[in-house]
């Protein structure tokens, strides 16, 4: 076992995993940053899994900026707000991995920056929605 531990240490597929695992998880903060986004997209999930239960009657999902309802619909439709938020943070967790490997890293950065800001946005609405409901 030890003599194939060895052989696999050298190929080039363990040294792209180890300088990925290195390198781009724990050798910058687009990690830290993505967890973070997935954390809050958690904690929006659970705020808003608490005013989201199966019900007859329709429930305001947007509010204008007077305080009147805007629209209304069916129980469900209050978790197309995490779920959509949720690709979001894929989608740029996958693009900054990619820039960050054809090195830019600014870039990364960026992106995984306005995925934090884009979560802080919809934990303010879904705080909204949940206490006006």
């Amino acid at each position: 076992m030890k003599k194939y531990l060895e052989k696999f240490k050298k190929t080039y597929s363990y040294k792209l995993m180890r300088y990925t695992y290195n390198t781009f998880f724990f050798g910058n903060p687009v990690f830290l940053l993505f967890s973070l986004a997935i954390f809050i997209n958690i904690f929006i999930l659970i705020l808003v899994s608490f005013k989201g239960r199966p019900e007859e009657v329709k429930i305001p999902l947007h509010y204008t900026i007077s305080g009147g309802i805007d629209k209304t619909g069916n129980w469900y439709e209050i978790y197309y707000l995490p779920f959509f938020v949720f690709l979001f943070n894929l989608f740029n967790f996958f693009l900054a991995n990619l820039l960050f490997r054809k090195g830019q890293k600014s870039l990364s950065y960026i992106f995984m920056f306005s995925t934090i800001l884009l979560n802080l946005i919809c934990l303010m609405a879904s705080y909204i929605l949940v206490i006006r409901i």
